[in-house]
């Protein structure tokens, strides 16, 4: 909630407060945006993969949570919450992703974003929050179920590249009982208790390298030994053409370069 990033990839386990947190950020961006913002037309979404899963969610919390001396009008057919002064909180199912466009959007949570559809938040979400001159923000966050655009955001805002991504990570193990997590243990096999509990990407999704994890695979430097191979792994297949160069360092082998 602290992090400046303007997108915000989240990968926990289940029932690890995620979308709690999402719920109280909105809502006090929401609440002070006609001061924060000066936009009387600030729009912000609290959205999942449909609209009924998007209900279940956020829907009642919001309505809670927000402060009521704000509130001008609440629409319980479109699911929205109008400020006195303007601004907009509007709950929203991806099942349609047209629901979220035709208007700026300043700041989106987006839960569950591994069980929607490919493409929502490339050909949908982010254009909405990038109008010129009014750049929005986004938490983009859920269990580290199979999703190659899920592990896509979150390899990219883990490489630290872009200042205007961040990645979090936290296991179920942080907030539920010891007892419950070995109850979970217990009742599911490993790779998904790994995965729902541990927030662990560990089911292949269109991965070559399924195992590939980038905290324990990836380091600021490998051994080079000038005297020893080097090994050349091509891939003609794209193009152009790529490979990658490695080295076998004692029981390893080190990619030095693409």
């Amino acid at each position: 909630m602290r992090s400046p990033a303007r997108f915000k990839v989240i990968a926990a386990g289940r029932r690890s407060g995620k979308s709690e947190l999402a719920k109280r950020d909105i809502v006090a961006r929401w609440a002070t945006s006609p001061i924060e913002t000066g936009r009387a037309d600030w729009f912000g979404i609290a959205c999942a993969p449909t609209r009924d899963q998007a209900k279940a969610i956020y829907w009642d919390d919001l309505k809670e949570r927000v402060p009521q001396e704000l509130v001008a009008k609440i629409r319980e057919t479109d699911l929205t919450i109008q400020h006195v002064d303007g601004p907009t909180l509007a709950v929203v199912g991806m099942d349609k992703p047209a629901r979220a466009e035709g208007r700026p959007i300043d700041c989106a949570k987006v839960d569950e974003i591994a069980d929607m559809k490919p493409g929502v938040w490339s050909k949908h979400l982010r254009p909405a929050l990038d109008t010129d001159g009014r750049p929005g923000s986004a938490w983009i966050y859920g269990v580290s179920r199979p999703s190659a655009e899920f592990q896509h955001l979150a390899n990219y805002a883990q490489q630290g590249l872009d200042k205007d991504w961040e990645y979090f990570w936290w296991p179920s193990s942080d907030i539920l009982a010891p007892e419950v997590i070995e109850a979970a243990k217990r009742e599911l096999d490993e790779n998904t208790f790994r995965q729902e509990y541990g927030a662990e990407f560990v089911l292949p999704s269109g991965r070559a390298y399924y195992t590939f994890d980038r905290n324990a695979n990836v380091k600021d430097s490998v051994p080079y030994d000038p005297d020893a191979p080097l090994i050349f792994g091509f891939d003609f297949n794209v193009e152009p053409g790529s490979a990658v160069v490695c080295q076998d360092v004692g029981p390893m082998t080190y990619v030095l370069g693409e």
